[in-house]
């Protein structure tokens, strides 16, 4: 039943227009059939024959952890529900001769596909069902609501700052060294570098020091074409400590271009961890 010639009503409720934001079709259905997220909801999630299948008319068509996100299925019921196709064994792909595999086209809810849901990582963010599979970094972008998510379980951290904190430890080219994130090499406090030379006083400990040297040239307030990296490590631990970039190294230790270039290669190191940043 069309309706203002640009959108039809939901086949189940018969109420509800579907509209970009609230229509839904399972992925792997190609018989056309879309509702709307309430009744879509509704249907997967009814225990019964047709649990987690989609409503359309002799649709035999599974939804995939991707469709009951996009559902607004919690995440137990999710569990539930993928625990139950593979005890079921439907679309077992051990069933399935390979040639007819690939006349028939993909199957997303084979015992094989399922083994995945041990490396499922599921998003922190509170009110978020979605998450990401088989994570290979310390952080991750959550499919559904596109968050950067952390691995530790108590991280609270922001990776995007802690990206720049490591990138910042080498020299900039940049007038100034604008933009260069550092520590503060009296309490570590976290410093954007600006418009300005290279030696500050620290808004929060009032101790003067240097973005490049720390507690040497103290007296050096030119204003630099680039700055130097860095060749200090903090006196108490800051978060590059506890990312293990100045493992071998002391707290307040000052940095020949040598420790200088083994700390940059360790920070190199970690930064792998942080590619979907």
């Amino acid at each position: 039943k069309d309706l203002d010639e640009n959108y039809t009503v939901c086949g189940m409720c018969l109420s509800q227009l579907l509209q970009p934001w609230n229509e839904l079709k399972l992925t792997y259905c190609d018989k056309g059939h879309h509702f709307c997220r309430n009744c879509m909801k509704t249907s997967l999630t009814t225990p019964g024959r047709l649990w987690g299948q989609c409503p359309g008319i002799n649709c035999k068509v599974m939804a995939t952890r991707r469709d009951l996100e996009l559902a607004g299925v919690d995440r137990e019921k999710i569990q539930n529900i993928l625990t139950k196709y593979v005890t079921n064994g439907l679309h077992d792909a051990s069933q399935l001769k390979s040639e007819d595999a690939t006349k028939t086209g993909p199957r997303p809810l084979s015992r094989g596909a399922f083994e995945t849901r041990r490396q499922w990582f599921p998003c922190n963010i509170p009110g978020c069902i979605g998450g990401k599979y088989d994570v290979k970094s310390r952080y991750f972008t959550c499919t559904l609501c596109h968050t950067i998510v952390s691995l530790d379980e108590h991280g609270t951290s922001d990776p995007a700052i802690e990206k720049k904190l490591l990138t910042g430890l080498a020299s900039s080219s940049a007038v100034r060294g604008e933009g260069l994130y550092r520590e503060c090499y009296h309490c570590a406090v976290l410093f954007e570098k600006g418009d300005a030379c290279s030696t500050m006083t620290c808004s929060n400990c009032k101790n003067s020091f240097n973005l490049a040297y720390g507690p040497a040239k103290l007296d050096d307030h030119r204003f630099e074409d680039a700055i130097d990296q860095q060749r200090y490590i903090p006196k108490v631990e800051g978060r590059l400590w506890k990312l293990g970039v100045f493992a071998g190294f002391k707290l307040g230790q000052t940095l020949s271009k040598g420790e200088s270039d083994t700390v940059i290669k360790q920070a190199n190191d970690i930064l792998s961890e942080y590619d979907e940043i």
